[in-house]
């Protein structure tokens, strides 16, 4: 479009005055941007992007119309935003031609919140696993740095690789729209492993009861469990006390770490030993001299019951706290028995004794601490006053003589004195050394006395033989006794220390001067007492004293005078030896299983069973039990060990006993054999097997 300003003074009716032409070319309004939109998260700039045709500019705006443009060119950097925020482009030409607004949002994230993390360890080498919560519409993201680098993972959980030592990592948290918190740390700790128990305390008890069990640690604190793995821990501590058992019950215990790093369990048991029941039974009441050592007290019966996978200990107890002549009962508390130090055996030897003891024998099973329920029957040794009347030789036994020296004085030495053995040839009287000589005690009350003497000061041949025989043992002092006096000035013997035999009888022969010399010897009375004999400082102490009268029958070779003459003895006696035994047999000695064995019992001659009666015991570890003297034990099924007790009662009620033992063997059953048939055409013989177990052979029968 042209135009032209025309112009008129006023009142005029035309315009004489035209100014120059200006030309209007209309051009096209251009075509509306591309925008590119942009995004922050947290409040700051956002730069938005216009891309216009060729020849105009983004122009900006922040009202969709109207307004004056806040920038131009293809992109704007907003100011500080806090809220998401819409601007405005147009593309605008150099002839100022210009299209449309397009809208360009500038959008303003929230940004994201730090996660809440849960750190985690491990005891040992291993991979750990650690933990991280966002808020809602966010995502845990892991990395091994605090910044930079990429992230390793994304989740809520991450388990690293297998560690050995405590490692850092990081974790964010990143929203949909990219927008990332600052990382957090998260520990991922490697604790060092524990040791088990470096000492453990195992508990007993007998019967029923609480027992005490223990653990130590060298790192951690014992940690106590009913079950060797799983389950809870119900205490902790050193030492734990189990509720009251009536079984053996295991526990386990492990060591714990206050980083909860744990050992693993180490079992810890608490034995409950079932209690002896039965304390078997004793043998035997006997009575003795004062200060002589009394039999040896045997098991009858062995104690029983109980815990049989636990040994039998024994204990034995005496007291000489009797009550009315009566042994007490053996009740705790009142402290009425002593134990017996060393005495764990089912038989006991008791030493000498001086007054009337009672013993019990307590078992229990090892392990156990108490003996209650495990005593036995009560055994009671009485002491006679003196031997009065009772005889002290129950087994027959051998002691040895010697000589003695008289009343302390050296020149006195002599062990047997003949009143002018020579006749009218040899004065003063004939002192003879005993050299040797030995006295042989039967149970009946007999005796023998077997010595030799030889003049003291001769030669060593110049001897005589002596062997008397005794009987009528007593320990009641007869009338006349020879050691009512003695030539031991102000020595005054106590008879009931002695024992006598009033009858006596006797032959002695003669060797160098007096060979040939023989007679017969004969004693009103002899007395003897065991103990170490005679000696110069104790003149107490005789062996044997007796006044003798010898009648020479035989002059021998040098002629002696043929008769009779008085002496007398006195020597020293030893320790006595028991020489009674008796002697158990088994026939056979091996059977097969049910078979029977025969035992005997038998005595040696020296036990003179003939006049001091005997009683028989057997007893088998196989419960079997007889009182005679040869029997037969039926049906025997396991190999079994017999003990056989034969007590002597003399006439006068003394008792002593000697034992033995013998046994058999059960020889296994073999298996039935594995046969072999055989077949034959016509008539002939048939060639049949058997194949039996190694070690025994095939027998074979027409019958079944």
């Amino acid at each position: 479009t042209c135009y032209i300003r025309c112009s008129r003074l006023s009142g005029c009716t035309d315009y004489t005055g035209e100014s120059n032409a200006v030309k209007k070319t209309v051009g096209s309004l251009g075509v509306a941007p591309t925008v590119t939109a942009g995004s922050i998260c947290g409040t700051g700039t956002v730069t938005l992007g216009a891309t216009c045709s060729t020849g105009t500019t983004a122009t900006w705006y922040s009202a969709s119309t109207g307004g004056t443009s806040i920038s131009s060119g293809a992109s704007f950097t907003s100011p500080s935003l806090s809220a998401t925020t819409t601007y405005y482009v147009s593309c605008k030409s150099s002839a100022g031609c210009e299209s449309g607004r397009t809208s360009v949002v500038a959008t303003v994230n929230g940004g994201a919140t730090a996660p809440t993390v849960t750190p985690a360890s491990i005891c040992g080498t291993g991979t750990v696993t650690l933990g991280a919560t966002c808020s809602t519409g966010a995502t845990a993201t892991w990395y091994s740095a605090s910044t930079g680098g990429t992230s390793i993972a994304s989740g809520a959980s991450y388990t690293t690789p297998s560690l050995t030592a405590t490692t850092t990592y990081y974790v964010s948290c990143k929203s949909s729209a990219g927008c990332e918190s600052a990382t957090v740390p998260v520990v991922a700790t490697v604790n060092g492993s524990l040791s088990g128990p470096s000492a453990i305390k195992n508990g007993t008890i007998c019967g029923t009861g609480t027992v005490e069990l223990g653990a130590i640690c060298t790192t951690g604190t014992p940690t106590w469990y009913a079950t060797a793995t799983g389950g809870t821990s119900f205490t902790t501590g050193s030492v734990y006390v189990t509720p009251v058992l009536t079984a053996t019950t295991s526990y386990y215990v492990s060591c714990k770490s206050t980083a909860g790093c744990e050992s693993p369990r180490i079992e810890v048991k608490a034995t409950v030993i079932a209690k002896i029941t039965n304390g078997g039974t004793i043998q035997a009441d006997e009575s003795i001299c004062l200060g002589k050592t009394p039999a040896q007290i045997t098991s009858v019966t062995p104690a029983s019951g109980g815990d049989a996978s636990a040994a039998i200990e024994y204990l034995w107890l005496q007291t000489t706290s009797l009550s009315n002549g009566t042994c007490p009962l053996n009740i705790v508390g009142q402290n009425l028995y002593t134990e017996i130090p060393n005495s764990n055996s089912p038989n006991y030897q008791p030493s000498a004794i001086t007054q009337t003891t009672c013993y019990i024998r307590c078992a229990r099973r090892a392990g156990c601490t108490d003996f209650i329920g495990g005593e036995s029957n009560t055994v009671k040794k009485t002491v006679l006053a003196n031997c009065e009347g009772k005889d002290p030789v129950c087994l027959s036994r051998k002691t040895t003589v010697s000589n003695s020296t008289l009343c302390g004085d050296a020149t006195q030495s002599y062990g047997l004195y003949f009143a002018d053995l020579k006749g009218n040839v040899v004065s003063p009287n004939q002192h003879f050394t005993v050299k040797s000589g030995e006295l042989t005690e039967f149970c009946d009350g007999t005796a023998v006395l077997n010595y030799t003497a030889c003049v003291t000061g001769g030669t060593s041949n110049d001897c005589i033989n002596v062997i008397v025989n005794y009987s009528g043992r007593t320990g009641t002092p007869p009338t006349g006794s020879p050691v009512a006096n003695t030539h031991c000035t102000g020595y005054s013997p106590n008879l009931g220390d002695w024992y006598y035999y009033p009858t006596s009888n006797g032959t002695f022969t003669g060797s160098g001067i007096y060979a040939g010399l023989t007679g017969t010897y004969t004693q009103n009375m002899a007395a003897f007492q065991l103990g170490t004999g005679a000696s110069l400082n104790d003149i107490t102490k005789f062996g044997a004293s007796s006044w003798f009268k010898i009648n020479i029958t035989n002059g021998g070779t040098n002629n002696w005078t043929t008769a009779s003459k008085d002496g007398d003895i006195n020597v020293t006696l030893g320790t006595p030896t028991t020489i009674a035994s008796v002697t158990a047999t088994a026939n056979p000695t091996a059977i097969c299983t049910g078979g029977d064995v025969n035992l005997t019992a038998t005595l040696d001659a020296n036990s003179k069973s003939i006049n001091c009666t005997p009683t028989y015991s057997w007893v088998g570890s196989n419960g079997f039990t007889s009182t005679q003297a040869t029997v037969t034990n039926t049906n025997v099924t396991a190999s079994t060990t017999y003990t056989v007790t034969v007590t002597f009662t003399a006439a006068n009620g003394s008792k002593c006993s000697v034992t033995a033992t013998t046994g058999v063997t059960i020889n296994p059953t073999p298996a039935t054999p594995t046969v072999t048939s055989g077949s034959i055409c016509g008539t002939g013989t048939v060639t049949l097997g058997a194949t039996c177990s190694t070690g025994s052979t095939a027998t074979w029968y027409s019958a079944s």
